[in-house]
């Protein structure tokens, strides 16, 4: 992994949150942001750039969340009812 965080930002649990103009660069095997366990969280205005894995990762247990992304941002989505729009 070359010293590789695992994620840049790992959310757990957090109930309702907002990720609000976060910056994440580097390489991370999990992504830029890593989201679950979370209902009703907002991911917006944040500057993605990760290698080695997704810019945004909302996990299964993830519900109701709201993502704003980049046009080319990689977005893994594998919860229910979440809404990804793309800039």
């Amino acid at each position: 992994m070359n010293g590789a965080a695992l994620s840049g930002i790992d959310v757990l649990g957090a109930g309702r949150f907002i990720a609000w103009r976060n910056r994440v660069r580097g390489e991370a095997s999990l992504g830029g942001i890593n989201v679950e366990s979370t209902s009703g969280c907002k991911v917006i205005s944040n500057s993605l750039g990760t290698e080695g894995g997704p810019d945004l990762t909302l996990g299964p247990a993830t519900s109701e969340c709201l993502a704003f992304v980049g046009r080319d941002d990689v977005v893994v989505d594998l919860g229910t009812n979440n809404r990804i729009i793309r800039r």
